[in-house]
This record gives structure tokens, C-alpha cells and sequence, in this order.
């Protein structure tokens, strides 16, 4: 019989330490992920019959209203109950980084509990995108102005301050009027809610901490310290405060349209070719840009679709001949992404989007192999000597939006600006 020993044992006590360190790492970056509904045939399992890369959503329509009396001695009709059906895309994502021996032996911390942490982080974040883009990519969008397009946004008459409660609750008002449910009311069992659900008819937000501040001015914003016990059992991950029935979540990744608004300056281009870890950019004349500045290298986002190259820099310094100094959001301070020659260049004012929704507005799929969420994958040695080890995460999944109607995007200017890229 074989003998289990304490060498047998220490791998998997290994094992076990780390996929712990990257679980915990992971779930800390959970904010859109955790709103996405899993429906019945969600769960892809091998060898079943939903196994293709797309799998079929079915979501209910709400019946008719019947508002007519009946006959009493005649029979009626009746409704057929209509429904939609949603084509769900999956795909593999993954990433994986690599360590030696020589690292592990001279280093000064724990090497493999400091990959699984940072591997985590970095998948978290990543499926967090992931299911960002659907939450985002909606057509329903209202602005404070009507019949402004998002290059029109000011902070005059289209920030926080001037929209106001009113704007916010507009958002609420659009999916309750078309019955949206909220969060919590999923129509499915229970355990296939999606977060901490609750019954009720609130809504959710996510957004990115620059637009905070404004909503913080914003007349009815309620921080967490003054909502009722019962709510804080059931907190989601980032959840600051309430406004206009909508529970607001705070998230790195809320969407910010860089230089989105009006512009500050005349719009410009890059002189010459920008490189990756840049601390300077050379535009052609008539920037206006000085110390102080932001500046936004890439073309501004018009539609829905991230652009994975835009990024924002600080200006320290500007000289006559159009060289600008900048700390952006790359390695070292320097621009996180190379830019040709040409590339639209300008200061302008940003904008963030303020996506509302409830509990069944994304649908997400994912195959029982790996589960809701990442998983940990270690590899290696594979040299002669054992140097090389990989700590990576896979998963296979995807993301789609249910109703149209039961996401709508308000659109605000704000009031700050910073370092920011796609991703950083």
C-alpha cells in the first residue's frame, strides 16, 4: 500500500496557499462581474449539448396588460407569451508570467505568493473589462442637454451640479418604464442571482472615482454611514452611497471618456512618432497646452468601442518649441503606449458615463471547466534544470447584454481630470 507522507503532502499545502492568494486577489477587483446574471444554460458543461462558442439566452417578455372586462359565458383568447433570444459569444482568455530560479533564491519576499497576487489582480481586472464592455456598450443614453453629442458636454450646463437630482432620477425613470427589473429580481431560483440580490426595485451604477466627487455635491447623495442597517448585510464590492433609488459603486475601471467634452484648446497632432515610456512629446504650433495641462494623445471616443490607446498625460513643462514634458501613466512616468506621428493631441474636458441597470441587464456563460471565474493555472519545471516555473490564470466565458432597453447610459461632464490609459 502506498505510504502518504509529509513530502507527499507539501505541494498540494502549496498549492492550496496559492490559489487562496490568487482567489482573494482576484475577487478584490470584482465590481461590473458581480451584477451579471448566469441563467440556466449558462453553465456550458462538457458533453452537453451547449457546447458550441455561442450559446443561446432566452429572456421572457413581461404579458400585455389586460384592462378590458372578459364575458362571463365566453371563453377568451389569451396571451402568448413572448420572448427573446440572445446569442451569447465565449471565448478563452488567459495570461500567464514567468519566474527562475535564480529569482527565488535571491529574492527578499515570498516569489510565488507575489506572482499569484499580481496574476489575480491582473485577471480580475481583466474579466472585470470584459464584462464592462456590455454593461457600457448599450444604445439608450441620455445627456443633461438634449441634442448634445458627447463632444458638446461642458461643465456649464452638463456636469453633476448643473443636472442634478433630476438628471439621475431620469435614468430610473427610463427602465422603470419599460419594467426593467431591478437588482435582485432576476425571475430565476435564487441561486442563480447574481451578487448579494435582494428583492426591491433598485437600480445600480458603477463608476469611476473622478465622478465621484461631483455626485458627492449632488442633493440626495446618501453615503453608506446613513443607509439603514438591513442594506449594509448585503453590501456589493465598492458600494459607497445611494441617489435616486440607484446604489452607486465605486470602480477604477468606471468609464471615463478622456477629452470626451468640450475642448479646452484647439485640437492638435503629435509633431513626431511618440514611444512607449515617453517623458516628453514634441505637438505641431498652436497647442495653447502649458505646465498644469492634461493632455490627451489618441482620438477622442465618439462611440461605445475602447479605444485600447488613449491615454492622458500631465504636463510639467512646455517649451516654445512645442515640446511637452509629461508624466503619463507608463512605465517609469512615462506614456504607457507608442502614438505615429500625427496622432490627434489636445486638452479637453472629460466625461464619464454613469451606466444604470439591474438584475438581469448582462448575461454571463462560462463553462463548469473553469467556473464563474478565473482559474489558477501553475506550470512547470519544464527545463533540465527546474529553473522555469508560470503562474497564470484561464478562463472561458463571455458577456452579452439581455433587453436593450434595460440599460441606460447618462453621460456628464466632470470637473477633474488625471493620469490615466486603458487597462493602467
Amino acid at each position: 500500500m502506498a505510504v502518504t507522507g509529509t513530502g507527499t503532502l507539501s505541494n498540494s499545502v502549496v498549492a492550496a496557499h496559492l490559489q487562496t492568494d490568487f482567489l482573494v486577489a482576484t475577487a478584490s477587483e470584482d465590481r461590473w462581474d458581480q451584477f451579471c446574471w448566469v441563467p440556466t444554460n449558462g453553465a456550458i458543461a462538457p458533453a452537453s449539448s451547449d457546447t458550441a462558442t455561442s450559446v443561446q439566452i432566452v429572456v421572457y417578455k413581461n404579458m400585455d396588460l389586460s384592462t378590458s372586462t372578459i364575458a362571463e359565458d365566453t371563453d377568451i383568447e389569451g396571451t402568448q407569451l413572448g420572448d427573446t433570444t440572445i446569442d451569447l459569444s465565449v471565448g478563452e482568455y488567459g495570461d500567464t508570467a514567468q519566474d527562475t530560479k535564480k529569482l527565488r533564491a535571491l529574492a527578499r519576499t515570498d516569489i510565488p505568493k507575489v506572482f499569484q497576487i499580481s496574476v489575480g489582480r491582473g485577471a480580475g481586472r481583466s474579466i472585470d473589462m470584459l464584462a464592462r464592455t456590455a454593461f457600457l456598450g448599450g444604445s439608450v443614453y441620455r445627456r443633461p442637454t438634449a441634442g448634445d453629442t458627447r463632444a458638446d458636454l461642458d461643465l456649464t450646463n452638463d456636469d453633476m451640479q448643473a443636472a442634478g437630482y433630476h438628471f439621475m432620477y431620469s435614468l430610473v425613470a427610463q427602465l422603470r418604464s419599460v419594467s426593467a427589473p431591478g437588482i435582485g429580481q432576476s425571475g430565476e431560483e435564487v441561486t442563480q442571482r447574481q451578487g448579494a440580490s435582494e428583492p426591491g426595485t433598485e437600480y445600480v451604477s458603477i463608476v469611476h472615482d473622478l465622478a465621484i466627487g461631483d455626485l458627492q455635491e449632488t442633493n440626495g447623495w446618501t453615503p453608506l454611514s446613513y443607509v439603514q442597517s438591513p442594506q449594509l448585510q448585503g453590501l456589493y464590492n465598492g458600494e459607497l452611497a445611494k441617489l435616486a433609488g440607484v446604489r452607486f459603486i465605486e470602480s477604477p475601471l468606471g468609464k471615463i471618456y478622456q477629452a470626451g467634452g468640450t475642448k479646452d484648446q484647439a485640437a492638435s497632432s503629435l509633431g513626431s512618432a511618440s514611444t512607449a515610456g515617453a517623458t516628453s512629446i514634441v505637438t505641431v504650433a498652436g497647442t495653447g497646452i502649458i505646465a498644469g495641462d492634461y493632455v490627451t494623445v489618441g482620438t477622442p471616443e465618439t462611440a461605445n468601442t475602447d479605444t485600447t490607446t488613449l491615454e492622458t498625460a500631465f504636463v510639467t513643462s512646455a517649451q516654445s518649441t512645442h515640446t511637452l514634458h509629461i508624466i503619463g501613466a507608463g512605465a517609469g512616468g512615462g506614456m504607457r503606449y507608442a502614438h505615429a506621428a500625427a496622432a490627434p493631441t489636445c486638452e479637453g474636458t472629460f466625461v464619464a458615463a454613469i451606466p444604470v441597470f439591474g438584475g438581469m441587464s448582462v448575461a454571463k456563460a462560462h463553462s463548469t471547466v473553469c467556473g464563474p471565474k478565473p482559474t489558477m493555472v501553475t506550470t512547470g519545471p519544464f527545463d533540465k534544470l527546474g529553473r522555469f516555473v508560470n503562474y497564470g490564470w484561464w478562463w472561458l466565458g463571455g458577456y452579452g447584454r439581455t433587453i436593450p432597453t434595460w440599460i441606460v447610459r447618462g453621460e456628464v461632464a466632470v470637473n477633474g481630470k488625471a493620469i490615466m490609459a486603458y487597462g493602467a
